[in-house]
């Protein structure tokens, strides 16, 4: 392991492979897993609610358009926002 020389040298391999290196990779790699794996369980399991006083979230599907649409109409003369949000 010492002097590296031109001989030595292949292309394509690493110059110097220890034990202690892929040790330190392979703990790398699984603390990115670890950490993505937590990450995507909060998205998916995190508690969703809206502030006090304010109207649950509706998802929008053909079935419940229809009930969307009335109370939609049915605020008017008030402000009215519609927010589309998509997960991409």
């Amino acid at each position: 392991m010492g002097v590296l020389d031109r001989e030595s040298f292949t292309l394509g391999q690493p110059l110097v492979t220890t034990r202690s290196t892929r040790r330190s990779i392979a703990i790398l790699a699984v603390a990115v897993v670890v950490v993505a794996g937590l990450t995507l369980a909060w998205l998916k399991l995190a508690p969703r609610h809206v502030p006090y006083g304010q109207s649950p979230l509706a998802t929008l599907r053909s079935d419940s358009l229809a009930d969307f649409r009335a109370a939609f109409n049915a605020a008017d003369g008030q402000v009215r926002v519609v927010a589309m949000f998509s997960p991409t």
